[in-house]
């Protein structure tokens, strides 16, 4: 009956009541008596966006338990007819025939007896909200461990995404919109007053309890760092949990793939629910859940994009209407949520703590070596060589074109667009845009991309670059630019140079190559060049061609950083840069540059001595010369007696 229906709110006390209901109907038409008897339903709308509905009838006093259905937003009479309260009562024996009534489940009901319908009460529980935070640092041995006096970084930003569970994985929740943050002076960010679970309706107009994921990106890094070894450690309080391939912060706890900030209730079905359809509820799009802070601060709780559902028939747990399927935990499943590996609490949630990210800052590479006279000529640093103190040298760099994409292949897919489902395990479905892995620099929020190959950050120490100075394959490399100074420096008393801090890479993303340049002086010559095995005791330089005299010299180009070993990762970094090379005497590949007088490089073409450990050192050539020549002096005097002695007995031969 449309036209009988009432509204009303409940007083400052949560008490309701609806006043002056009929309880019956009798009329008389055409000698006809028309009997009716009244049912009654009341509902409740504009459930507070920050509640839902306890657990019904529990207890045994009817006067003190929750009678409000959350599956169908009706209250359950503790005494129901046809699901109905009725407020008329039952015929007494002796009442008149004419009174009597006729009514449900065969029970004839007075026209003047009625009664008042109390306790019918509604429990309303605050959804559970939590945090999640971490901290960002300053990984200064890349080891992937959070240490006492590692410095924190501020300034990096993090953003947060929203999904519910969809009964096979995840649906991303494009009504939940809380903006990046970045972390604080203290290395830390936190997203407060995030809700753990809470009503979506599908597309079919039924509504389910689900429970929410979330996940965290650090969208761009840092100018000049790289991300440190993700899960170094099994302790999460002090490892690094970002993922450079896919930008994403990893928990140390995942379900789903995802931070559930949820309480699991018990293990069960993941499917979602056959639910009830919902009545129009009023819904105030305009209100947001989370506060985002630097400071630590939850925040307070609140969403406007999660409604309570209503309308349907039957009851929870009724075979024509499951609430929550076989698996369902026991009552009202107000209190309970689908979600991953089971159901969820919807009223109890705890903080994800620990999600940091350790970073690394870019290596920068050095260039050292000696300026050397060598007295022989024979590119080979000895006891006799000196050094040329005062000697000028230069340091010169030049960017070569690298191109990404034709050394690491495919681009891979996208981690994290704002329209992207989930799978079960939290992986992307469908895939996404392709990244320019030679669009280098950091993600915004809307380029966010992911490669296929997961790479971690190689661990410190000697790569193939550093033990040979050369690239198994140039593939990507292209042409280089032309050489630019970057330094010079005159050598030290003993003969030491070094270029030190130097930059690994252009703002483009081109890797640097270094050599350095020096110019011979009066007088003097180059010796020959890489003459030993032994890279600390060789000369490394000689005249090119690209110079403008024949007495300036330079080394070989000096590659100073390598080529990540399989793909470019989520920032378009692709280069190691936490292992720069060092072109060192301790790292056994010294840059020396040796000379020697022009009236020893015109008289001598010394043969190169590649075994340093055959080595002559000039002492020993003089002694050697010595006994050279006593030797052939002795031969020759023996030589002439041998004959004198003969020369007698030849004479008389002849006379005879």
């Amino acid at each position: 009956d449309e036209e009988a229906t009432q509204t009303t709110v409940p007083e400052a006390d949560g008490t309701w009541r609806f006043d002056g209901l009929e309880t019956t109907s009798f009329t008389l038409a055409d000698q006809h008596a028309d009997h009716v008897v009244y049912g009654y339903e009341v509902r409740a709308t504009n459930i507070d966006e920050n509640y839902t509905l306890t657990f019904m009838n529990q207890g045994t006093n009817p006067l003190t338990d929750s009678d409000l259905s959350s599956a169908t937003l009706r209250f359950q009479p503790d005494v129901a007819v046809e699901g109905m309260i009725v407020l008329a009562t039952a015929a007494t024996a002796d009442e008149s025939v004419v009174l009597r009534i006729p009514g449900p489940a065969g029970i004839e009901y007075s026209a003047v007896g009625m009664r008042t319908s109390v306790g019918n009460d509604a429990g309303f529980v605050p959804y559970a909200v939590a945090a999640i935070r971490g901290i960002v640092w300053e990984d200064a041995d890349h080891d992937g461990v959070r240490a006492a006096g590692e410095a924190p970084i501020a300034g990096v930003p993090m953003s947060i995404d929203r999904y519910y569970w969809n009964g096979d994985g995840w649906t991303f929740d494009d009504a939940f919109a809380i903006d990046s943050m970045t972390s604080d002076v203290n290395g830390e960010w936190v997203f407060g007053a995030l809700r753990g679970a809470g009503r979506v309706e599908g597309e079919d107009g039924t509504w389910a309890s689900v429970a929410y994921g979330y996940r965290v990106h650090a969208l761009e890094l840092p100018e000049k760092y790289e991300v440190s070894i993700l899960g170094a450690v099994p302790d999460g309080a002090v490892d690094s949990d970002l993922d450079e391939m896919t930008a994403r912060i990893v928990p140390d706890e995942a379900h789903g793939g995802l931070i559930v900030l949820a309480a699991f209730h018990e293990a069960g079905s993941s499917e979602l629910p056959q639910m009830a359809a919902a009545l129009p509820l009023a819904r105030d799009d305009s209100a947001s859940e989370g506060e985002s802070s630097g400071e630590g601060d939850d925040g307070a709780p609140g969403d406007g994009d999660d409604v309570t559902p209503g309308d349907g028939s039957g009851e929870p747990g009724d075979d024509e209407n499951p609430s929550m399927g076989e698996d369902a935990p026991d009552g009202d499943y107000g209190i309970y949520a689908v979600g991953p590996e089971g159901s969820w609490s919807m009223v109890e949630a705890h903080d994800s703590d620990n999600n940091d990210a350790g970073l690394v800052p870019y290596g920068l590479a050095s260039i050292s070596g000696w300026v050397f006279d060598d007295p022989d000529g024979d590119g080979v640093q000895d006891a006799a060589s000196t050094p040329m103190a005062g000697h000028e040298v230069m340091l010169e760099r030049r960017s070569v074109a690298f191109d990404a994409a034709d050394r690491f292949g495919s681009t891979g897919s996208i981690d994290s667009d704002r329209n992207t489902n989930l799978d079960a395990e939290g992986e992307p479905i469908g895939g996404g845009f392709a990244r320019d892995l030679n669009a280098h620099g950091p993600l915004s929020a809307a380029a966010l991309s992911a490669y296929g190959i997961s790479s971690p950050v190689a661990e410190r120490g000697t790569s193939a670059l550093a033990a040979t100075g050369e690239l198994d394959s140039m593939a990507g490399y292209g042409e280089p630019t032309a050489w630019t100074e970057v330094g010079r420096m005159e050598a030290a008393a003993e003969g030491l140079y070094e270029f030190s801090e130097l930059e690994l890479m252009d703002a483009e993303g081109n890797p640097y190559e270094y050599r350095v340049r020096s110019t011979l002086p009066e007088g003097y010559a180059f010796v020959p060049k890489d003459a030993s095995e032994d890279e600390n005791l060789d000369s490394d330089w000689e005249s090119v061609d690209d110079l403008a005299s024949e007495r300036d010299g330079a080394t070989d180009a000096l590659m100073v950083v390598g080529p990540r070993d399989e793909s470019a990762n989520v920032y378009g970094i692709t280069h190691k840069m936490t292992e720069p090379f060092l072109w060192m005497r301790d790292r056994e590949n010294s840059v020396d540059l040796g000379m020697t007088h022009e009236d020893v490089a015109n008289s001598v073409t010394p043969l190169p001595n590649t075994n340093p450990a055959t080595m002559v050192k000039a002492g020993d050539e003089i002694r050697l010369l010595a006994a050279l020549v006593l030797t052939v002096t002795a031969f020759i005097l023996l030589f002439v007696a041998v004959i004198r002695r003969r020369a007698p007995h030849d004479r008389q031969r002849s006379v005879r």
